[in-house]
């Protein structure tokens, strides 16, 4: 089911790319190149979601042991598992394959890490899931089929900049505690404006309940779209005549934005509103809501690289 956030299209498109992964070596790889499923190790911990970092997770380093004979030998670590903590989930239960994305900060935390994911958390002091994911991510999407339980999510990133991300997959315990496995990482010189890159991740735990044998699979995706950054944004309130009314800065727009419940009342007699944005790279973007659209959404620079889906609710004047 769709999210509040609905799907972007992407508008240009895709450019020459050449992508390689950090781990693994590979070649140059195509635009909008998806890679392969992760199918993760057998568990009978639940896959509950993917965390990214711009950060490679050093492994653990070995201890090294002498046995009686004097030979020397390093002793690697049972598990790389990196346990973490649950901020605090205030989003929508997941009920009937609904879901909403909740504002603040990173749901769940990791030693030493910083980063963002799309989750599927179990709370063990009500028995609820909930679907939720970051802010930074946009086009969010929670689906229920008879095969597995998937979400997916986008990640807007500035274009035409050296690009890192690594994927970790994260797990939850049958007691609700989360730990994340250092996952593989892709990047790129220089990610063109338009281009995308996925990454994919799903795993399945067999249940017993009433004495049958169940499968629940889970499904994680993210993609990564390159956008020219916005310079400048300013939001005019048209006429039928496509006479300006109102105009509405940047700083203006960003202090809706910040309020608990972000909504902006166009000035009576509005036919439209236009959304101008002059990008980084010097062209334009131009976006028209009229009274059927429920929410203004426009990207806005978050730092280090990222892109922010702006969201404000659209309160139509009464003809």
């Amino acid at each position: 089911m769709m999210l509040r956030r609905s799907e972007r299209n992407i508008l240009y498109a895709l450019s020459a790319l050449s992508l390689s992964l950090l781990l693994s070596g590979c070649g140059p790889i195509p635009d909008g190149f998806m890679l392969a499923r992760e199918e993760l190790p057998s568990t009978e911990d639940r896959l509950a979601g993917i965390y990214v970092t711009k950060e490679y997770i050093e492994p653990e380093l070995p201890t090294l042991r002498s046995d009686l004979r004097g030979d020397i030998a390093a002793v690697y670590p049972d598990s790389e598992r990196i346990y973490g903590t649950i901020r605090g989930v205030t989003g929508s239960r997941v009920d009937g394959g609904s879901m909403d994305t909740v504002d603040g900060d990173s749901h769940v935390s990791f030693p030493g890490l910083h980063g963002f994911g799309i989750y599927h958390l179990r709370m063990p002091e009500d028995g609820a899931d909930y679907v939720t994911c970051d802010p930074v991510f946009s086009d969010v999407h929670y689906e229920v089929t008879d095969e597995a339980d998937s979400v997916s999510g986008s990640l807007y990133v500035t274009a035409d900049q050296p690009q890192r991300y690594y994927f970790h997959s994260i797990y939850q315990q049958e007691d609700g505690q989360i730990y994340l496995l250092p996952g593989q990482g892709i990047s790129s010189d220089s990610l063109a404006e338009g281009a995308s890159l996925s990454h994919d991740v799903s795993a399945s735990v067999e249940q017993t309940e009433n004495g049958e044998t169940v499968t629940q699979s889970d499904r994680f995706s993210i993609t990564i779209i390159a956008k020219h950054a916005p310079a400048a944004t300013e939001l005019l309130c048209m006429n039928q005549d496509h006479e300006i009314l109102a105009r509405f800065s940047a700083e203006e727009l960003e202090a809706l934005f910040q309020l608990e419940e972000p909504a902006l009342a166009p000035v009576p007699g509005t036919a439209y509103l236009l959304l101008c944005q002059r990008t980084a790279a010097g062209g334009d973007r131009y976006q028209v809501s009229d009274p059927s659209c429920e929410y203004l959404k426009y990207l806005t620079e978050e730092g280090d690289g990222i892109l922010r889906t702006s969201e404000i609710r659209l309160v139509w004047q009464e003809p």
